[in-house]
């Protein structure tokens, strides 16, 4: 308890301390979009992640203790690339990470339905149902998000070739 109070203080020292040194800068245009995918990259990863793992158990590969979870796995590799791919998709271009989280949505939807009706007909009991529906989802992500980058296409996108919109009043001209 103890050492959460420090780090508790500590915290508010530095934040008091940053404060009073002027504060954020301001944030630029590109950085939100570049933290929203970064975050929605990290909730994806965890997606995927977990459907891995529930894809293991299925197959006899359980997690048997806490030293299982801490020790590095390759199935841990979705939440890093989906920070780093969404930061960059974010910062790349808006529009297209709007196109990858759409995509993705709707394929975790689609691709959880699909699986809790395939987990159903493959394993026995409710936990087959739940657990394709875990499989499904995040094979669903990948797919959904996948077909939505590849079918943006920047040039369509007049804002985003660098083309300005503009309107012109003829009754002006």
């Amino acid at each position: 308890m103890k050492t959460v109070r420090a780090k508790a203080r500590l915290t508010l020292v530095t934040v008091a301390a940053w404060a009073s040194l002027g504060g954020p800068e301001p944030v630029r245009a590109q950085e939100v979009p570049a933290v929203l995918g970064g975050v929605a990259g990290l909730l994806g990863g965890f997606a995927v992640t977990t459907g891995l793992f529930v894809a293991e158990a299925r197959a006899g590969r359980f997690v048997y203790s806490v030293e299982d979870i801490t020790t590095w796995r390759w199935e841990y590799l979705p939440v890093p690339a989906g920070v780093v791919f969404g930061a960059w998709a974010g910062a790349y271009d808006g529009e297209l990470l709007k196109r990858l989280t759409l995509g993705g949505g709707i394929g975790l939807s689609g691709g959880a339905a699909l699986g809790w009706v395939a987990g159903g007909a493959l394993w026995e009991g409710e936990e087959g149902k739940w657990a394709g529906a875990v499989i499904g989802g995040a094979l669903g992500l990948l797919i959904g998000g996948a077909v939505g980058g590849v079918t943006y296409d920047a040039a369509e996108d007049p804002v985003a070739n660098g083309t300005t919109l503009g309107f012109k009043d003829r009754r002006f001209h």
